[in-house]
């Protein structure tokens, strides 16, 4: 048990062990691993990884986990938007349910405050 709770408390995920002395000699990146200040162990970590380090590289960390966040509320609209094709509303046909309604109103509120905040974190010219 003491060796599993190593390798959760461990910074660098096991996976990315291979291609993580190229990606080390980025400052930013040595910075990140050195302090770490997320639990890269997170699954999401690992299933996003090709995606993550893409966008990392060309916007930076912060602004590149957004940009995968916001991939994935973009996904999740559509599967919520194709529920909302089968759950027509009985009192107005044609729309969706009440509460898949509420919930993509949800998803566009949190799209739009995130690409506010990838404004904000973007380098001033």
């Amino acid at each position: 048990m003491h060796s599993l709770t190593v390798r959760l408390l461990s910074p660098v995920p096991f996976a990315w062990d291979k291609g993580l002395r190229k990606l080390m000699a980025k400052s930013w990146l040595r910075e990140l691993y050195a302090n770490p200040r997320y639990n890269l162990a997170m699954a999401v970590f690992n299933e996003k990884q090709e995606e993550l380090e893409h966008f990392e590289l060309r916007m930076g960390v912060p602004r590149g986990r957004l940009a995968v966040t916001m991939d994935l509320v973009t996904d999740a609209m559509s599967l919520v938007g194709q529920h909302g094709v089968y759950c027509q509303s009985q009192r107005w046909p044609g729309k969706p349910v009440m509460d898949v309604q509420l919930i993509m109103k949800n998803l566009t509120d949190a799209k739009e405050l995130i690409q506010s905040v990838m404004e904000e974190l973007k380098p001033k010219q």
